[in-house]
């Protein structure tokens, strides 16, 4: 089992699922996924923000997303511990698609196999591509 160098529990799952979960909750979490938010964030060397609801914040299901979550694609990667939805302190959410389109092949960021586009936040996740789909595929919300 991965455990990220970057983020903490709380982080990456909602106030309920941590609350009763704990540290169990690591389980629910792909390593590659794991492996992924750590990457971007040595990548771009700033601050990444996925859940904040442990600071008093407003975000708390941009990690994983339990089973009665109401939002969101029945089939999400965010239900299978595989996508996260993120901001990189001091970018747009366009600029650090772009910047991760043009570095698509470097070491840290060879994890993400998706991102969405048309979003005002970073969203990436691990699915298995396609036949046809190529690294990094991007899609439509």
């Amino acid at each position: 089992m991965y455990f990220p160098k970057h983020f903490i529990l709380e982080e990456l799952v909602d106030r309920m699922t941590f609350e009763t979960k704990g540290e169990t909750a690591w389980a629910l979490f792909r390593d590659d996924a794991l492996i992924m938010i750590d990457g971007i964030r040595e990548f771009f060397g700033a601050p990444v923000r996925i859940n904040n609801w442990h600071l008093g914040g407003q975000f708390q299901f941009r990690g994983y997303r339990p089973p009665d979550y109401q939002g969101g694609a029945k089939y999400s990667m965010h239900r299978l511990g595989g996508a996260f939805d993120m901001d990189v302190i001091g970018l747009t959410a366009d600029q650090a698609r772009e910047k991760i389109m043009i570095n698509k092949d470097n070491p840290l960021l060879i994890k993400i196999m998706r991102m969405e586009h048309g979003v005002n936040w970073l969203h990436c996740d691990v699915r298995p591509l396609t036949e046809h789909q190529v690294r990094i595929w991007t899609f439509n919300p």
